[in-house]
């Protein structure tokens, strides 16, 4: 059963990355439910062998640390939650309490969030765990390590090829949408942050496996270095390490070549003060130099292209990143002792984002941040607990160690996960399973390379025996942990193939009666494979008033929705329609200010809002919620003029409603103008342009409508006007140049027309429209020089 338990791991570290990165609900399932599986059966092995298990280090903590993401899944007492986290308890006041009294709530914003965070890193504990027993056994090490190693090289090989021929497509088959894949990952940062941790380990083999010569000329030692019988090896593994360092240049992840360039230097620095094997930070020098002279071959300008793009044309950080960081201080701030669930910083990062865009931010980006926002001060220092002794033990042992392997795979180990910890910093590796799943691998092979001996007597690990009798509880405990994730994640995969393949008829007009009472019955099914998932509860409530708007037993379904997920606007809104609906207006306009207090950067949230209030004919508050609604969507302007318009409004009112951006007003006069009112048009365009310094950037479409404007008044003395204040705010631009140099030749004033045709041609040498009508107008005026 010991060896079925060592298959099972090397099929999950193989598995893992090729399943996408293991992040659709099938993927973690497997890989759960595969790294429970391999735990429990290595203990009822044990305990059936009656054998001893070795101390884990670490394991207190980590048993914490879940034990407290379970914590923040109990429903508590609503005064214990205040005490422990007021926000928290506010944002369930202020949605959940409209309908119904606070007396129970859990810490987390989203139970069905936080319970699979729970099963992800879980898995991740179980897999470390179960290789701190497996890597007792050098062999064992030995073979898992040459895997990876090799396994990683082949993806690197596949992974370049499929980027160069496969036109976007992962595997040359699936097209995943998504522009930055790379590899079988969807995201090339999330591949990069594969390749940093495997990438040491090859570098260490090969470091390990380099051929001693003992020859004295130069001509001897070359003879002897390709007759040695470890030379093939030697080789193999010296271009996978090659190819894999390459790969993550490929991938464009600036996060993964700054991370792995700054963990190899410091791999470098751990050899060269090892007395052992000192001359391994040389060669670590040569593999990073040949790799960037050979990255050139593949070109370097894409990778400066890519690093480029932080900053904008102006020098300032361009990053959303760095305003998301911004952003998340708030959220630390205002919930510093549990955080807000963990799993949850989709849901809370709304509250307190400060800029628009519908670009939703599921993670932080940064997943100490993250840490520290979701689990709060107790989550971060359960995982500081773990890391900083652990760490910190095994890396003391490692430098007192003689065996080359160990002290090479060590160092190999420690590289890799200082990388992905450095990568951290600005990305969510550790929320893609099989980057997870590979740090808990490297921090058990760190571990076991630090005590597990290779030449012994006394026993082939330095790691201690537990004392006390293993307990057959523990067997049931994990058996359990594997049953309720297979439950979960097969409940999760059920409850969303019937939640997709119901939405097409249950939002559509066309489906039958028949088909929508299967379609209900389906529903209320998934509430019980999968009780906290708000999507459930809401397509039932949705399908319950398809034909009956105020049906009686919809409500309850609706509010079920909001109190699994609090901070969704898309549930505060459903409910409070059908509070709307059956005349409870107060309780529906709490939610709706809900709904924008909780996602104060959301258009939609203002639209819906403001537009409700409109048809409670509540005019001026409704226009003033969606004048914010505007300034948060300015492209979006001729919706709501449509809106209004269809609303009966005045041009007065809508005028109102306008906020002071140079595209609402545009839009505003091209309203004007299709309704015959030239007079107004004009006015809203002249409007507009006195609203240009409010914006940060200036653009040519605030310009070029009301040029176009003009010109169909037959009015080129004002169009030129409006293209001279182009030129003030984007004198670079080649098209306001143009036209404004096409004015002045209309106008007869050919010097100066001739003027702007020189600098459109200093901007753009090699435009042809710029020479020709240059070369045109210097014919007709009779000064022949270019």
């Amino acid at each position: 059963m010991e060896k079925l338990c060592q298959r099972i791991v090397i099929i999950l570290l193989i598995y893992a990355p090729l399943a996408f990165g293991t992040v659709t609900p099938l993927t973690l399932l497997i890989t759960e439910g595969g790294a429970f599986l391999g735990l429990l059966l290595y203990l009822i092995h044990a305990t059936k062998n009656h054998k001893k298990l070795y101390q884990v280090p670490g394991l207190v903590p980590l048993l914490c640390f879940l034990g407290y993401i379970l914590f923040q899944l109990l429903p508590l007492p609503a005064f214990l939650v205040r005490i422990l986290s007021p926000e928290i308890y506010q944002i369930y006041a202020d949605t959940v309490g409209v309908f119904q009294p606070i007396d129970w709530i859990p810490l987390t914003l989203n139970r069905e969030d936080t319970l699979s965070e729970f099963f992800r890193y879980g898995a991740y504990v179980a897999i470390y765990v179960l290789l701190t027993q497996l890597f007792t056994k050098q062999t064992y090490l030995k073979k898992v390590v040459s895997i990876v190693a090799i396994f990683g090289a082949c993806v690197a090989i596949v992974s370049i090829l499929q980027h160069y021929t496969a036109d976007g497509k992962t595997y040359w088959l699936w097209d995943l949408h998504i522009g930055n894949s790379f590899g079988p990952y969807g995201n090339h940062n999330h591949y990069a942050g594969l390749m940093e941790m495997i990438a040491p380990l090859i570098i260490a083999l090969f470091l390990f496996s380099a051929p001693t010569l003992i020859s004295d000329t130069f001509k001897e030692k070359v003879l002897e270095f390709f007759d040695h019988p470890r030379i093939h090896r030697y080789l193999l593994l010296g271009t996978g390490a090659f190819i894999i360092l390459v790969s993550v240049f490929v991938s464009l992840s600036r996060g993964g070549m700054i991370s792995l360039m700054l963990s190899l230097v410091v791999f470098g620095i751990i050899l060269d003060t090892n007395r052992v094997k000192k001359r391994g930070a040389k060669v670590i020098s040569i593999i990073c130099l040949v790799t960037l002279v050979s990255v050139g071959w593949f070109g370097w300008d894409l990778i400066f292209d890519r690093f480029d793009l932080i900053r904008d044309q102006q020098g300032d950080i361009a990053e959303a990143r760095v305003q998301v960081w911004q952003d998340s201080q708030h959220i630390i701030a205002d919930f510093p002792v549990t955080g807000t669930g963990f799993g949850t910083y989709r849901y809370c990062y709304p509250i307190y984002r400060t800029f628009p865009g519908r670009k939703a931010f599921t993670h932080a980006h940064n997943d100490y941040i993250e840490l520290v926002t979701d689990g709060g001060i107790l989550g971060t220092l359960f995982v500081g607990w773990f890391l900083v002794p652990v760490f910190f033990r095994s890396f003391r042992r490692l430098k007192k160690r003689r065996e080359p392997y160990m002290i090479f795979v060590g160092c190999g180990a420690v590289t890799g996960i200082l990388a992905i910890l450095i990568h951290s910093l600005t990305d969510f590796n550790f929320h893609i399973g099989a980057n997870g799943l590979y740090f808990s691998f490297l921090a058990a092979l760190f571990v076991a390379t630090s005590n597990t001996r290779i030449r012994y007597r006394s026993g082939s690990t330095k790691l201690g025996k537990i004392k006390k009798p293993f307990s057959p509880l523990w067997v049931l405990f994990i058996l359990f942990l594997a049953l309720t994730c297979l439950f979960h994640g097969s409940g999760n995969l059920i409850s969303r193939k019937t939640v997709f393949s119901a939405m097409p008829h249950l939002y559509s007009d066309e489906a039958p009666p028949e088909k929508m009472n299967k379609i209900l019955i389906d529903l209320k099914k998934n509430t019980f494979w999968n009780p906290f998932w708000a999507l459930s509860p809401l397509m039932i409530a949705d399908a319950l008033t398809k034909n009956e708007p105020a049906h009686k037993d919809a409500v309850h379904y609706y509010q079920k929705a909001v109190v699994h997920s609090p901070a969704d606007q898309l549930f505060h809104h459903q409910l409070a329609n059908y509070y709307s609906e059956i005349g409870k207006l107060d309780k529906a306009e709490a939610l709706y200010r809900a709904s924008v207090q909780y996602a104060s950067m959301s258009e939609r949230a203002h639209k819906v809002y403001g537009t409700w209030l409109l048809d409670q004919e509540r005019t001026d508050e409704g226009l003033e919620v969606l004048k914010k609604a505007i300034s948060l969507a300015p492209h979006r302007t001729e919706t709501y003029l449509t809106l209004l318009a269809e609303k009966g409004l005045s041009d007065e009112q809508i005028a109102a409603c306008l906020p002071d951006r140079v595209l609402p007003y545009i839009s505003y006069g091209k309203y004007l103008e299709s309704g015959g009112k030239s007079e107004a048009a004009e006015a809203a365009f002249q409007k507009a342009l006195l609203y240009l310094p409010n914006e940060e950037e200036a653009k040519p479409g605030y310009f070029f409508p009301i040029y176009k404007y003009y010109m169909a008044q037959e009015a080129p003395e004002k169009a030129l006007e409006v293209m001279r204040t182009a030129i003030q705010y984007l004198p670079d631009n080649v098209s306001v140049r143009l036209a404004a140099a096409r004015l002045y030749e209309e106008q007869g004033v050919w010097y100066r027309a001739e003027e702007e045709y020189q600098k459109a041609l200093m901007i753009d040498p090699y435009n042809r429209t710029v020479k020709h009508r240059l070369k045109k107008l210097q014919s007709k005026t009779g000064n022949r020089e270019l």
